[in-house]
């Protein structure tokens, strides 16, 4: 489970997004920085789901896969934006998507 005081205030979510570096897959977007502590992020639009009860299930999951994860993204500020394509996956597809793009960052650095 992902703490609050890992997750991306507003202020670092628009530095984030000015400066950061994108990785792109069919159905998420990843935006990261390297940090001295470790905050995530997660954007789900009304584009992908209309009912905010299917937004939060999408944040959730992918909140849920971070966290799983935090030895991958270390002293890091990471957003995940989700596309359309999302809604048809189940946990497992999101689980393995999200993964590759965790390692992807982890390998460039």
């Amino acid at each position: 489970m992902v703490k609050k005081k890992q997750k991306l205030s507003r202020r670092d979510f628009t530095s984030l997004l000015q400066q950061g570096k994108r990785i792109h897959s069919t159905s998420l977007s990843l935006t990261y920085l390297p940090a001295k502590e470790t905050k995530l992020g997660v954007v789900v639009s009304k584009k992908i789901a209309n009912k905010a009860v299917l937004r939060n299930k999408f944040r959730r999951r992918i909140f849920s896969i971070l966290g799983k994860n935090l030895t991958l993204i270390e002293n890091i500020h990471i957003a995940v934006f989700t596309k359309p394509t999302c809604t048809s996956l189940s946990y497992q597809d999101l689980q393995e998507e999200l993964e590759v793009l965790l390692r992807k960052i982890h390998s460039k650095r």
